[in-house]
C-alpha cells in the first residue's frame, strides 16, 4: 500500500512540475528576453527533462507494482492515448529546448546575439501547445483509473 502511495506522490508532483516548468517558460520567454533570462531559462528547461523521465519511470512502476496491475491498464484505451500524449508532449518539447540552448551559445559568443522575436515566438507556440497536451493527462487519468474504456 505504501509503495502504490509514494509512487503515486511521485508520480503526480513530476507532471504538476512539467506543468510549473512550462508555466515558468511561457512567463520567461517574451519579446525584449534578455541574456540573463535565457540563462535562467535553460537552467529550468534541464529540469523538465529529469521530471518527464521521474514521471514516467513512476507510472510504469505504478503500472506493474501497483494495487492495480498491468491488467487493469493495459487493455484501457486511455492509458495507451495518456502515454502517447505523453510522448508527443515529449517530443513537442526537443524544439524549444534546442532552441534555448541555441541562444545560450549564441550569447557565448556574444551578449548582444539574443534571440528574435520569430525565434521567441516559435518557442513559445511550441510551449502553449506542450501544456495544451499535457492538461489532457489528467483529464484521462480520471476515467483511466475508475476502468472507464476498460476492454477486456
Amino acid at each position: 500500500m505504501w509503495l502504490e502511495a509514494l509512487l503515486a506522490i511521485l508520480n503526480h508532483v513530476c507532471v504538476f512540475g512539467l506543468f510549473v516548468i512550462l508555466a515558468a517558460e511561457m512567463v520567461l520567454i517574451r519579446p525584449g528576453v534578455t541574456a540573463e533570462t535565457i540563462t535562467r531559462v535553460t537552467r529550468i528547461d534541464s529540469m523538465y527533462g529529469i521530471l518527464a523521465a521521474l514521471a514516467l519511470i513512476a507510472g510504469g512502476l505504478r503500472v506493474m507494482y501497483g494495487a492495480k496491475g498491468a491488467a487493469f491498464y493495459t487493455p484501457n484505451p486511455a492509458f495507451w492515448t495518456k502515454l502517447g500524449l505523453f510522448v508527443v508532449v515529449g517530443l513537442l518539447s526537443v524544439r524549444p529546448t534546442l532552441q534555448f540552448m541555441r541562444w545560450q551559445k549564441a550569447l557565448h559568443l556574444s551578449a548582444a546575439m539574443l534571440p528574435g522575436a520569430s525565434e521567441i515566438h516559435s518557442a513559445r507556440r511550441f510551449i502553449h501547445i506542450e501544456i495544451a497536451l499535457l492538461f489532457l493527462l489528467p483529464v484521462l487519468a480520471a476515467p483511466m483509473a475508475r476502468g472507464i474504456g476498460h476492454m477486456s
